[in-house]
This record gives structure tokens, sequence and C-alpha cells, in this order.
């Protein structure tokens, strides 16, 4: 019998805003209309009377919707809670995992903890989350060209348990980068309050609860979206 994970996330639409993972969606046929109502919407959510930064803001998602994403990548967001600020991108992934696996190797092993930086010192921390859960929490700077800017690279990885009564875990990844560390770093405590709101829910053959199979990437993101 195969077992398939669902990952729902709460995100704060104060601070987050999903990326579609695929097009078209259910609402949108491509990123630039996505886009182009997003940037304005966003702007107006935070209360600014500007057209022209929204307009310039939907010129930036559509960049951003647009860009190709790792395959193990399930599901994105942007850290956005202002727009006359700088935004960075959350990837997040999950694999199912055996829970007697050691999870701070495991861990460590899907954070990178232990390669070695192109720049200073792999920062590596035992933290837990609000409600006791272990959470490995890294911070790495790699620098890809030669001549480019370094860049900071966080990376926390939490284990969910199944339902009750089934057998199972499932280790997320959370994934966000940026050249301004300190902008990084600020985004702590928005991305460890969003993996206090990610649960797994366990069906049997690929169905979700409502007894249908994800099909459509709509549905695969709705998955992950849904509070």
């Amino acid at each position: 019998m195969v077992m398939t994970a669902r990952v729902h996330v709460s995100p704060d639409p104060r601070v987050w805003v999903p990326v579609p993972m695929a097009w078209p969606t259910a609402q949108h046929p491509s990123a630039e209309v996505w886009a182009r109502e997003a940037g304005p919407a966003l702007v107006a959510d935070q209360g600014i009377d500007d057209p022209a930064l929204g307009e310039r803001l939907g010129i930036v998602l559509a960049a951003v919707a647009a860009t190709a994403h790792p395959g193990h990548v399930q599901a994105r967001f942007l850290h956005l809670p202002d727009v006359l600020a700088g935004f960075m991108l959350l990837e997040l992934s999950a694999v199912e995992t055996d829970p007697s696996a050691n999870r701070h190797l495991v861990h460590r092993g899907l954070t990178e903890a232990d390669r070695d930086p192109d720049v200073g010192a792999v920062q590596v921390h035992d933290v837990a989350l609000a409600d006791g859960r272990p959470l490995l929490r890294v911070l790495r700077f790699d620098r890809p060209f030669p001549t480019g800017p370094v860049i900071g690279i966080l990376r926390h990885a939490v284990r969910l348990p199944a339902a009750p009564g089934v057998p199972g875990a499932v280790d997320l990844v959370a994934t966000i980068t940026s050249s301004d560390v300190e902008a990084l770093l600020r985004t702590l405590g928005d991305v460890e309050a969003l993996l206090e709101e990610v649960r797994w829910d366990t069906d049997d053959d690929g169905r979700g609860r409502d007894g249908r199979a994800p099909g459509t990437a709509e549905e695969k993101e709705k998955a992950w979206t849904a509070s």
C-alpha cells in the first residue's frame, strides 16, 4: 500500500505570498497574469496608494514566478512583509522518513550542515519550535561565482510526525537565501513561525481527505497552502 504525504501550511498573509509552482493554475493562465494582479493587490493590502509601485512589483513577481525550481521543491513563498523593502524566496521540500532514523544526522544531511562553505564557517544550532519540536537551524555562506557577492543560505529542518495511529514521518526543509545577511537573519522569527503551522496528513493510495487523487498542479499546490 502506497503512503502519500500531504503537507499543509497556513502562512501569515501579512508576511508570506504563496508563489504557484506551475502554470496554468485554476485562476491564472500564466505567471504574467498572476503577477499583474498580485503586485497592485499586495501594495494596496499594505495601505499604499501607488499604482506605479504595484506595476513595478508585478514585473518583479512575474520574473520570480517564471523561474525554474529544483524538482525536490514542493512549495514557494515570498517573504514580503514590506513592499517598500526587499523580499526573499522561501522554498519548502519534504521527504518521507523512518521515524526511528537519527533525526539530527538526517537533518544535518538535508541542510548540508557538513559541506564546507565557500566563506567563513557553517553555523549550526539545535533549537526548538514553540511547541517543543526539535529544529535544526543552519546558516552558511557561499560565493557562487569567484567575483560575485557572498550569499547567505538559511536552512531549517524539522520532523513532522504522522497522524495518530499512522506509521512514518516526514522531514521538512525550508531554505531561504539572500546577499543581504542582516535582512536574512531578520526572517528567522517569520520562518520559524511558519514552520510551527506545518502539519502532515497521511492518506492511502495517494488520495486526499476528499477521496480524490491529487492531479493538477493547482490541486497539489492546495495541499501545501490550505489552512
